[in-house]
């Protein structure tokens, strides 16, 4: 049923059939640290895991750009392009029928082309472009780059807890994870820890919010949102960016106004569209959260805040609500503004070579009279 695969041990399995096989026991690390175990050898032939766990320590680069399935040969080392520590796993016409789950720790990762992966990574860096993964996870001081991607559960955390007792003296505020996602799906987004999320044409099926110190910001459509059940006085502050973008029939439309009121009816912020139509502003949505006094502890998360956009006798208003209003927040006009967007510097050239020509023309007058 299960193989663990721990420091010095040397196994040889043919001809059979494993459920698990993990790469070093987590029991062990209450009296070892991690980072100077000696890696195991693993050889199978003839034979089928369904469920693969390895861990990549201090590699400087692990490419996953293959499946591990069916393989007539395949070995970590030479078909992850590992240059740090891993287990010594080969495969001889034998295959990993499930999933390979990849834990890293400093490590970076290139992820292409890959399917039915597990990447859990700590104090990490990822690239992920064009891949299908089933987890995908970062914590400590960690970053990930996903373009073109579909990922089932997505999530940032300060700690992974086979790490715990390495990191056990850190402090979880001062990891920092990073993530930024383009032209990419998300199943479920999982937000822990301080995390700062940036999306570019991201669609999230739903979201789970959990001891987070967060900010999300850029073009993201969010379809459900889901509180963490299991602790309800959990204090989490999540900070959403919002632009809005203010366009006619044929053009955009600079200085429109607006003005962000809360579920109060008091105004929290005001500003005006600039020569492109566009605009910025961010609330923080949170829980039994210390927002303007270290006494006094706000709970806004459930409220909904009021946008109203003017532009000349047209208003517009919508509702702004946490993690279910898609940004850019569009503001459509009926009315036409009267000239293009002012772009200033043009504005000052124009402005310059009028008054040089009226110069000209006045000293060419000057001198005809004289004349």
């Amino acid at each position: 049923h299960t193989i663990y695969a721990d420091r010095e041990t040397f196994i040889t399995v043919r001809d059979s059939q494993i459920g698990y096989l993990h790469h070093q026991s987590r029991w062990r690390s209450h009296w070892d640290n991690v980072l100077k175990r000696t890696a195991p050898t693993a050889e199978f032939i003839n034979s089928s895991i369904d469920f693969a766990e390895i861990r990549v320590i201090n590699g400087t680069q692990c490419s996953i750009n293959v499946n591990v399935g069916n393989q007539e040969h395949w070995n970590p080392y030479t078909d992850l392009l590992t240059d740090g520590q891993t287990i010594n796993l080969t495969l001889t016409n034998s295959e990993i029928t499930d999933t390979l789950s990849i834990l890293g720790i400093y490590s970076s990762f290139n992820v292409s082309n890959a399917n039915s992966i597990w990447l859990l990574a700590t104090n990490s860096e990822i690239s992920c472009l064009d891949s299908q993964l089933q987890i995908l996870s970062i914590a400590g001081n960690s970053s990930a780059k996903i373009q073109n991607s579909n990922i089932y559960q997505l999530g940032t955390s300060s700690l992974h807890t086979y790490t715990d007792d390495l990191f056990r003296r850190v402090s979880p505020n001062a990891m920092q994870q990073l993530l930024e996602i383009s032209d990419s799906r998300v199943e479920n987004l999982n937000i822990r820890g301080f995390s700062n999320i940036e999306c570019d044409r991201v669609y999230v099926e739903s979201v789970l919010l959990s001891d987070v110190e967060a900010t999300i910001s850029g073009t993201v459509t969010i379809n459900d949102l889901t509180m963490n059940v299991y602790n309800p006085y959990e204090t989490f502050a999540l900070t959403q960016n919002y632009v809005i973008q203010a366009i006619g029939e044929e053009r955009v439309i600079p200085r429109v106004e607006y003005q962000l009121q809360d579920s109060q009816g008091d105004a929290v912020w005001s500003g005006v569209s600039d020569e492109n139509g566009r605009s910025e502003f961010n609330i923080t949505y949170c829980q039994y959260y210390p927002l303007k006094e270290s006494y006094q502890r706000i709970t806004n998360y459930d409220e909904t805040w009021t946008l109203t956009g003017i532009y000349s006798d047209e208003t517009k208003t919508m509702e702004i609500s946490m993690l279910q209003t898609d940004s850019p927040i569009i503001f459509e006009y009926s009315k036409e503004v009267s000239s293009l967007p002012v772009d200033n510097r043009v504005l000052f050239l124009s402005s310059l070579s009028l008054l040089i020509i009226l110069t000209a023309l006045k000293l060419w007058a000057s001198y005809f009279n004289k004349k």
